[in-house]
């Protein structure tokens, strides 16, 4: 990947809802953004040699995917309208 717009791109052609491989319902790119950003922080924190960027390839965007599982799962935790 040459910069973070076209990751974005790329993690959405695999998750939207509309032709993506493995549709992710209602995805939006500011969504991918923010759970990209907590992976680089993960991988940050991590400081691990086995644990890093790998350039935008399967492995980023499936732990990116990953994080946007898991956000959405914490929104739903929060969901007190019930």
């Amino acid at each position: 990947m040459q910069n973070f717009s076209e990751f974005l791109d790329y993690v959405y052609s695999f998750y939207n809802d509309n032709d993506g491989l493995y549709p992710i319902s209602k995805l939006t790119k500011a969504e991918i953004a923010l759970a990209t950003l907590r992976y680089l922080d993960e991988i940050n924190e991590k400081d691990d040699d086995n644990f890093t960027w790998g350039y935008g390839d399967t492995v980023d965007r499936e732990r990116v995917r990953n994080h946007i599982v898991i956000n959405r799962e914490s929104i739903k935790s929060l969901n007190w309208s019930k």
